[in-house]
């Protein structure tokens, strides 16, 4: 496996703290209009979204690291997304949460063996998921969403104030 998937890993949290830096509460909370071509949710909606994902996909890769080819269970964003009060939380904790629970397993991805990415779940919707493809996928899966808040951005009439925002625009 290639051991800077981990480094991007591990620097997550701060990709998405620069996307939702300097927008008010209210930026947060907008909605785009539908056929708007740039996702459902709000902006809030997003970074909630993000960290639930995050903290089960982490407990997932533990389980991997720690048991033989365990039992992984989907779960239904949008019934987290519509139940959860998402709209009532703070943005900011939830991004300094995702943070933090990066910066926490980085380190024991990087004690593990190369071989212990190849270890395998069951998850009940995805099939075999390897360690190694759950890491992989996290990074994914934040950029995509990452990529949604800044077009939400745009939309705003606030752009980013990253630089390094421009080199992953759609």
């Amino acid at each position: 496996m290639d051991r800077q998937v981990i480094d991007e890993f591990e620097t997550g949290g701060e990709k998405l703290a620069k996307a939702i830096a300097g927008l008010t509460r209210q930026d947060l909370l907008w909605v785009p209009p539908p056929g708007a071509g740039i996702g459902r949710w709000s902006i809030q909606q997003i970074v909630l979204h993000l960290m639930d994902d995050e903290l089960i996909w982490s407990a997932r890769m533990k389980q991997i690291i720690a048991e033989d080819n365990p039992q992984i269970v989907g779960f239904d964003e949008s019934k987290f997304a519509s139940k959860l009060f998402y709209e009532e939380q703070d943005a900011q904790a939830a991004v300094r949460i995702l943070d933090l629970n990066r910066r926490q397993l980085a380190p024991i991805f990087r004690k593990l063996p190369d071989s212990a990415f190849a270890r395998t779940g069951r998850h009940n919707d995805l099939g075999v998921i390897t360690l190694g493809q759950s890491v992989k996928w996290t990074n994914e899966h934040l950029d995509h969403h990452t990529l949604y808040v800044h077009m939400k951005r745009d939309r705003l009439g606030k752009p980013s104030m990253d630089p390094s925002a421009s080199a992953a625009r759609y």
